[in-house]
């Protein structure tokens, strides 16, 4: 019989408890995930290659899609992956600083505890840091804009709001992409913009051609071709369907007694007057657009093409809601029925040729009110148009961001190095073991400023020195480092562009990463129970006619 703690559980569990099995190898775990994507940040960032279990290869310098795709299996680095994706629900950006400021706060924490600090005490002192960085940020001291709702609505500022985003996944096409990322979240955005939901805007990934070469449309575009000759038509009504398009089928089997050739005409000639009343209906109604969820059947073809009306078939009953959104139609359950209210209405249907495929695009006039916009994005290879689409994705995100808090803050670095400068100067006046927690809270903070220098290829000790000097001014909390010059400028004052964060992204992340080093810290022992399951096959042993 065992004895201690072994004889709780069943065989095959395991225990890890003290100091060196547990919070160290905690630590050492979330700076290992840490060190994957700290150099993937910023606009010099590398791109990392993932092959995940399905044998799909991603190349990307994303961080949101890096930890999802390589399958974490630590129980401590989880918790910072949980975290990364919780940023990337809420606000659909940052999560790679999440993960860098959390694997830095507890690479401190590890210096801290080969001092001889006990982890309550760093935990005290990190939480108190914490709650400063909070107080700072929510005091507006740091805050340098505040986009009103009218600017949210302008092109150029919020393209300008939106640039920094797209530029730490594309950097070189940030202006060209940030500007048509402006007009579709302008031309979808309702006019409470708080309200403002991302899924009314689409992106469509079409190969060939250049990033430059993306564009945006107001209404919608369909990676496929109508199903009769009609390709194109202008200002007509739109009737959706959720129901196939074709003569009534009977839920039963049904047996229909015919006697003569004549018998068999009639029973045709009826069921076609049936549907051929039914399209003409529609025609003399206006319609010119027929979309269905369902079959076209051949006669209600024949009939939709001899009137003129497009027909196009979607398979899924998503794209049906959001089409409907596009025209301000409501979906129909059945053929007959219908009034002039649940139609909608389009300026121009018409058929395009890109990338060796055909897409048809619905385009609203650009006085009219749509709901959907749709950024066309173009690319030589399918890992760009991914990489392009996450891009696009960051932007809208950041656009609904400022719909909810539109504070920015000064980027590149800045308002960490301001927040770092503070809370050293908090610990300082604090008493007790709390301040070499606090004291190491500031340093972690530079870790930000610190990897974008690294990967701009830059002597990030030399920049941190410069960025402390220059912080200690009245200006100092926009002083950042500007990659394009190779040296710290005014992030609140470039010629060109602005390179500003939002407050509320910043505020989330933060919250996420301090929260996350905290529980990794607390964590004092490990219980493993034994897995389900008998013994496991033996694996890379070969067949026996090759032994």
């Amino acid at each position: 019989m065992r004895r201690g703690i072994p004889s709780l559980f069943k065989d095959g569990s395991k225990n890890f408890t003290g100091l060196e099995d547990v919070i160290l190898k905690n630590v050492d775990a979330c700076q290992g995930l840490s060190k994957i994507t700290r150099t993937s940040l910023g606009p010099n960032g590398m791109n990392k290659m993932v092959i995940n279990h399905l044998e799909k290869l991603f190349v990307t310098s994303d961080a949101a899609t890096i930890i999802r795709e390589l399958e974490v299996e630590h129980p401590a680095a989880k918790v910072i992956c949980e975290a990364a994706a919780m940023q990337e629900r809420e606000i659909g950006d940052g999560s790679n600083f999440v993960v860098v400021f959390a694997g830095e706060l507890l690479k401190k924490a590890e210096e801290l505890i080969y001092m001889g600090l006990h982890p309550s005490d760093i935990v005290s002192g990190y939480t108190k840091a914490f709650k400063k960085s909070i107080e700072l940020l929510e005091s507006n001291e740091l805050t340098i804009a505040s986009l009103s709702d009218a600017e949210l609505r302008e092109r150029k500022s919020l393209a300008q709001a939106i640039q920094p985003a797209i530029a730490s996944k594309q950097y070189g096409y940030e202006a060209h992409l940030a500007t048509i990322i402006a007009d579709a979240c302008i031309t979808a955005m309702p006019n409470a913009s708080r309200s403002f939901n991302v899924d009314n805007v689409r992106i469509c990934k079409m190969l060939g051609g250049r990033i430059s070469d993306s564009d945006v449309v107001r209404g919608m575009v369909i990676p496929r071709q109508p199903l009769g000759s009609v390709r194109s038509i202008e200002d007509g009504k739109v009737a959706v369907f959720t129901c196939s398009v074709d003569s009534a089928q009977t839920e039963t089997k049904g047996t229909v007694l015919l006697k003569s050739a004549e018998d068999l005409l009639n029973y045709n000639v009826g069921e076609e007057m049936h549907i051929e009343k039914i399209i003409q209906q529609y025609a003399d109604m206006g319609v010119k657009v027929v979309i269905t969820g369902e079959k076209i059947g051949e006669m209600a073809h024949h009939y939709l093409e001899k009137h003129g009306i497009l027909m196009i078939k979607l398979g899924s009953k998503f794209m049906l809601r959001r089409i409907c959104r596009t025209v301000g139609a409501r979906p129909l359950v059945q053929l007959t029925g219908a009034k002039k209210e649940d139609f909608g209405h389009i300026a121009r249907v018409r058929c395009k040729e890109m990338g060796g495929g055909v897409v048809t695009i619905f385009e609203q006039a650009a006085d009219a009110d749509t709901q959907v916009a749709t950024v066309v994005v173009r690319g030589s290879t399918n890992d760009i148009l991914d990489d392009v689409e996450r891009a696009v994705d960051d932007g809208v995100n950041r656009a609904k961001t400022l719909g909810r808090d539109s504070r920015l803050v000064a980027g590149a670095g800045a308002v960490e190095m301001e927040m770092a400068r503070r809370i050293q100067a908090f610990g300082e006046s604090a008493t007790g073991l709390d301040q070499y927690a606090i004291k190491k809270f500031a340093e972690a903070l530079e870790v930000i400023p610190r990897v974008l220098a690294e990967n701009a290829g830059l002597n990030d000790n030399d920049f941190i020195s410069k960025l402390y000097a220059a912080h200690e001014n009245d200006d100092g909390a926009k002083i950042g480092i500007d990659i394009e010059n190779k040296e710290i400028g005014n992030m609140a004052d470039r010629e060109g562009q602005f390179i500003r964060d939002t407050w509320l992204e910043k505020n989330k992340a933060i919250h996420l990463a301090a929260t996350a080093a905290i529980t990794i810290l607390r964590v004092d022992q490990i219980i493993m129970s034994k897995l389900a399951g008998g013994p496991k096959k033996p694996t890379n042993r070969g067949h026996w006619d090759d032994q």
